[in-house]
């Protein structure tokens, strides 16, 4: 009775209209309209007659700029004498890609501001010197499979765990100095005052301070438990090294200090309120403020280096933060948001408040192009870290596509222009 020819599968980002046709292959005349349930899909015309051997061509419409950067499918609904129908599937991708696509999957970065330069670690053990301005990379091979990598302040070295032990990378000889053995596996490393580094392992999180010089290892004591999915943060000005939970917004943060080279347990982060302040923790360039993953903002309670008091927050709605940076030079606050209690947003939210901590900003965050199979997805970007240039002019992110809560291959590099 009757044809559709020439109709697309997929309309991709930059074609704003696509053409296909209906045919009358009947014996007699019939009336006909298409439309589609998605309201951004002009279609003309959208109605008429045909007689036997006729062909309409039709032409569908995509109006981008109505809708949100993402992959849309529905079916073009054709209908013969208001009773015979037939749907046509079509998808519309409107996706333009505003990242620096690795061919890694980025497990753990750190910045040197002196160089602009990020060192990346990989699951597929490898080093990467990344340039986020001019967009290029050195990969060097690394024996085991890492976990974490922190930067001397000196800038001459890194560190990288593993499952088995740390390796110390010379960034001027660009190859691996030594190998200190470990009998757990690594999870986060922070450097501390003179030549000491501050270590977290799993299997019982243990947290022990090691000497780099003499490898000596002092286990830190005292009255408190840690828990595997932790990670550690040395505080911006004072010999401080913070235990955050990484799964839990109610785990008290302990305080180790480190101003007398090994880590000795001081206590918990506390408010004026006399409460811990759990979660994870951000602090500013200066460490005089403090944010916690609800976005609350803490800070300093002089004289008590421990103490903070609580001046405002964030968050007008309940969701929790990924990230949250402040920009020494413009005092901006940059916000990374990806859940709403315990789900995953499908959204992930790139938020900028003022030192008043007034939002003045609010946008997705770009998302990732994710092909299963020829079905295509606009997928989440899950946010690893952040670093500001040494201008404060850029912010750069490191961040990975997720699909279904698991993160995908490969990761990405997204500078934002903050200043």
């Amino acid at each position: 009775m009757f044809e559709v020819l020439n109709t697309p599968a997929l309309i991709r980002s930059g074609e704003s209209s696509t053409n296909f046709q209906l045919k009358n292959t009947g014996k007699s005349t019939f009336s006909w309209d298409v439309f589609s349930d998605l309201q951004f899909i002009s279609i003309s015309p959208f109605s008429g007659k045909l007689s036997p051997g006729q062909v309409v061509d039709i032409t569908a419409l995509i109006k981008n700029d109505e809708i949100e950067e993402d992959v849309y499918y529905t079916n073009l609904t054709f209908r013969v004498n208001f009773s015979q129908y037939y749907n046509s599937g079509i998808g519309v991708i409107n996706y333009t890609e505003k990242k620096w696509l690795l061919d890694e999957a980025v497990i753990d970065a750190a910045y040197d501001k002196k160089t602009d330069r990020i060192y990346a670690v990989t699951d597929s053990k490898k080093l990467l010197f990344i340039d986020p301005i001019l967009k290029t990379t050195e990969a060097y091979p690394l024996i085991h499979k890492p976990t974490c990598i922190s930067l001397h302040p000196d800038g001459n070295l890194l560190l990288i765990g593993n499952e088995s032990s740390i390796s110390h990378f010379d960034i001027s000889q660009k190859n691996i100095i030594k190998e200190t053995e470990n009998l757990a596996p690594v999870t986060s490393i922070v450097f501390g005052e003179s030549n000491w580094a501050h270590v977290l392992t799993s299997y019982h999180a243990v947290f022990f301070s090691l000497n780099l010089l003499t490898n000596e290892r002092i286990t830190a004591t005292g009255d408190f438990e840690l828990y595997n999915n932790g990670s550690l943060v040395k505080h911006p000005t004072e010999p401080l090294v913070y235990y955050f939970f990484n799964l839990s917004e109610k785990t008290p943060i302990r305080i180790f200090n480190i101003s007398q080279g090994p880590g000795q347990y001081e206590g918990e982060l506390i408010s004026n309120s006399g409460n811990p302040i759990p979660g994870k923790i951000w602090f500013s360039d200066d460490g005089q403020r403090l944010y916690n993953l609800e976005g609350n903002i803490f800070e300093k309670d002089l004289p008590n280096p421990t103490s903070y008091k609580h001046v405002g927050t964030l968050n007008p709605y309940y969701r929790f933060f990924s990230l949250i940076k402040q920009n020494s030079i413009s005092e901006d606050i940059i916000g990374i948001q990806n859940y709403a209690g315990i789900f995953q947003l499908s959204d992930s939210k790139f938020l900028k408040y003022k030192p008043n901590f007034e939002r003045f900003e609010e946008k997705t965050f770009p998302k990732f192009l994710f092909d299963e199979n020829d079905y295509f997805h606009a997928v989440d970007s899950e946010v690893l870290t952040s670093f500001f240039s040494n201008d404060g002019q850029y912010l750069h992110f490191i961040c990975s596509p997720v699909f279904n809560g698991e993160k995908l291959k490969n990761s990405a590099v997204y500078t934002v222009k903050v200043r």
